[in-house]
């Protein structure tokens, strides 16, 4: 960056760990009486950088002298659907029994981050489902995961 103001962005991009999705060479993101500039930047973490695909400004008339930035988001959202028992007719004594046997080794006494904690919860999980699927019958599957994955907007989509 060529001034102080860019001097300032540029240092606080890097500190908070942004990274700048608008692409060398891109278009403008405004237009005024033969004025081109590029005012509007789009930023993200690195966490959600790579799924930010085909970023570009486009002419859309929507009452200002700034285009609408449009980028495609590739991110599949599964809503996780968890299996039913039928339970009815018990049989908790031994899944107690099963439990208790597969808990023994279980230690949470690793856990010192994020990442253990969710190793560590999800782990609980399977133990408890495999519990469950060596003890009670499993009810009819009435429901499978949805898979929904986002789309952008064409020109048909509502003016903002």
């Amino acid at each position: 960056m060529e001034n102080i103001r860019g001097q300032k962005l540029t240092e606080f991009i890097a500190q908070h760990q942004l990274h700048l999705l608008n692409p060398t060479g891109s278009p403008p993101t405004f237009i005024r009486n033969g004025a081109r500039g590029w005012p509007d930047l789009t930023l993200s973490y690195a966490t959600t950088y790579n799924k930010i695909q085909q970023w570009k400004s486009t002419d859309y008339d929507i009452g200002s002298d700034d285009l609408t930035i449009h980028f495609q988001i590739q991110h599949r959202i599964q809503v996780p659907i968890s299996q039913r028992y039928k339970t009815k007719f018990g049989n908790f004594k031994k899944f107690k029994e099963q439990l208790q046997t597969n808990l023994r080794n279980f230690k949470l006494d690793n856990i010192r981050t994020k990442e253990d904690l969710e190793l560590q919860t999800s782990l609980l999980v399977q133990i408890i489902q495999s519990c469950c699927n060596s003890t009670f019958e499993r009810k009819k599957e009435l429901f499978r995961t949805k898979t929904y994955t986002m789309v952008e907007p064409g020109p048909q989509s509502p003016k903002i």
